[in-house]
Formats: structure tokens, sequence, C-alpha cells
């Protein structure tokens, strides 16, 4: 955990009993922004973005590359016919837009190249998104789709149909039903607060939920895929607060059967 405009930056790597730290390093800007792909390939190591800078692998160690100015990272894209691409937000004619950039980790200076708008959800493998349940809002997601601020497509292993489900983190609210002076037979819903947060899987044609996890009391902050600790079995890979002190960050793994 950092301040609103600083982090630490730390990779570690499952060797059988616990987590080894690979590497760390402090890093400027919001520690929200961060995204994870395979910028250079599928068969290449994945590379790591921070609103500040692009951090590389070179068989040692990382290697920083700063970036010219923040980028304001909403996630990562898996085009079926390239590598993975960088959402970021821009800013076109006062308007929010989404662009999706390459990343040329071989350039000395400007490595974030080549921006293009997203392809069809029908035309990508995977995709990751992270930001404010007002961001996901302005973007047309109805409002119980936003709260979790992490959202994400995914063609579903095991699955015959080969198509894209949508995953989210979605949070159960406490609420008050408070009287309407309008209609006194159907009182208004005054949301209070999260209870408790779940995984669940919806059609992206429907909306229907598909498939979900137990809920879980505390904080989701995020939401991946495979597990680090089994060969990269497909599932959802979750971060959720802590009850103490001593613990204040749990990790808990979904299967996907």
């Amino acid at each position: 955990p950092g301040t609103a405009n600083a982090a630490i930056l730390k990779v570690r790597r499952w060797n059988g009993k616990g987590f080894d730290l690979d590497f760390s390093t402090e890093v400027k800007g919001s520690p929200a922004r961060l995204a994870v792909g395979k910028f250079a390939g599928k068969k290449n190591p994945s590379q790591i973005v921070t609103e500040n800078a692009l951090f590389v692998w070179d068989g040692k160690t990382y290697q920083r590359k700063e970036a010219f100015k923040p980028i304001p990272i909403l996630g990562v894209t898996r085009p079926k016919d390239d590598v993975d691409r960088l959402l970021v937000l821009t800013l076109v004619n006062s308007q929010e837009s989404i662009q999706a950039y390459r990343i040329d980790s071989t350039a000395k200076e400007a490595w974030l190249v080549d921006p293009v708008n997203p392809q069809a959800s029908t035309e990508v493998e995977w995709r990751d998104m992270h930001a404010s349940t007002s961001a996901f809002e302005k973007m047309g997601w109805p409002e119980d789709m936003s709260l979790g601020d992490a959202m994400g497509l995914w063609i579903l292993p095991k699955l015959k149909d080969r198509k894209l489900y949508l995953y989210q983190i979605k949070a159960k609210r406490d609420f008050d039903l408070v009287k309407n002076p309008d209609n006194p037979r159907k009182p208004t819903i005054v949301y209070t607060g999260v209870k408790a947060y779940s995984i669940t899987v919806r059609d992206i044609t429907s909306g229907q939920e598909f498939w979900g996890t137990p809920q879980i009391q505390g904080t989701a902050f995020d939401v991946t895929l495979e597990d680090p600790k089994n060969g990269g079995k497909p599932g959802f890979l979750t971060l959720f607060s802590g009850s103490t002190p001593e613990k204040p960050r749990i990790l808990y793994f979904f299967q996907f059967d």
C-alpha cells in the first residue's frame, strides 16, 4: 500500500511453499493505475505498466522505462490476431474515449505507440478493465454492474461455445427503505454501503448471471485470471482485505470447472 501518488511495486514468484520476492521498487502515481500483459507477445515474459513507467524483464530483473506523462490506464485487451494492448482513457473533443495502444519495449523513449479504437468484443480473447463506478457508468454500464470497480471479458475454458463472458467484482449493498411521499406504497431504496463482495460471470448478451463465487466479507480490490501456484489453472484470483493487521490482504483463488 502507498499514498495517493506513490506506491511500492512488488513482484513475487511462487516457489512451491511460499512467494519469493523477485523485484521491488518505488513507483510514482496512483497505486490503482497498474496493468500487466503480454505486450511483447505470448511467448515472452509479461510486462508491467504503471501510471508513470514501463517495466521490462531482461532475464535477471525488471528494467524501468519512464513515461513522458502520467498514463490514465483503464486495462488490457488481448485481440485474437495481435499482442496485448494497453487500454487508455483519452479526451477527444472534451469527451472521454478509450484507445488501445501497442507497447514497443525496444524504443528508447516513446514506447506507447500506434493507438487504435479497441476491437469489438467478438474479436478479443480477453479484456480486463479497472475504473471507478462513475467512470464505468459514463461508459454506459448499468449501475449494478459498475460498483465493483473491475470487470473483464473472457472466453471461458472448457466451454464449447467459445464465446466471451463478462466477469466482474459484484458488490452486495446494505440499504434502508425510506418513505416515499409521492407513493406511500412504494418506499425508496437508499443504499448505505457495501456489505460483501463476490465474483460473478454473466452472459454478455443477456446480462444474466451464469456462475458466481461465494460472498466474502470485506473489500474486494482486484480480480485476475489463473492460479500462480498450480501451473496457471484457469479461474479467478482475487485480492480482498484481511481482518487483522498481520494479514491486511488475502488472496483467494476460485477454479473454474
